[in-house]
């Protein structure tokens, strides 16, 4: 699921006229991020970070 929704963000960016690099790049954030949050973005709550709680 998280593949594929990569997948339709990255087409959706090109089709706006985003350099590929740009595109890169920001995946490349959003999968660092994935790491760092230890869950899938779909699972993630406001709680999870406004309680200090961390991974």
């Amino acid at each position: 699921m998280f593949e594929a929704t990569l997948r339709g963000w990255h087409a959706q960016q090109k089709s706006r006229g985003l350099k590929d690099e740009t595109v890169a790049d920001r995946e490349r954030l959003i999968r660092k991020f994935l790491e760092f949050a230890n869950d899938y973005p779909w699972q993630w709550t406001p709680g999870m970070w406004t309680s200090g709680r961390s991974r």
